[in-house]
């Protein structure tokens, strides 16, 4: 029995480890309302690009880049926390997980 708990154990590893390579590819990016600041993050929540149209730095614009890079933040984290929770799902067969804080 200790043995099957085990492979269990071992399997589900190999299976997470799969999980976050695949995710380390997968990719959410998202663009503010305005289109002058873009975000790029993997599944893994890992920020691997930003861009910032030139022409809007300025200094009289700093309110609203500020405001910009942050909406564009909050989004891009959830659309990638929505890609997690998709993939585990397919992972656990189809089991819906809780918000959790930390996780979702």
């Amino acid at each position: 029995m200790f043995d099957e708990f085990e492979n269990l154990v071992n399997n589900m590893k190999g299976e997470l480890a799969e999980l976050q390579n695949q995710l380390r590819k997968q990719t959410v990016e998202v663009t503010d309302k305005n289109k002058i600041i873009k975000v790029k993050v993997n599944g893994l929540q890992e920020i691997y690009g930003t861009e910032i149209d030139p022409g809007i730095l300025k200094k009289e614009n700093q309110f609203l880049i500020e405001k910009a890079v942050t909406e564009v933040i909050r989004e891009v984290f959830r659309q990638s926390k929505n890609l997690l929770k998709e993939q585990l799902s397919k992972m656990t067969a189809g089991i819906d997980f809780p918000d959790f804080p930390k996780l979702f």
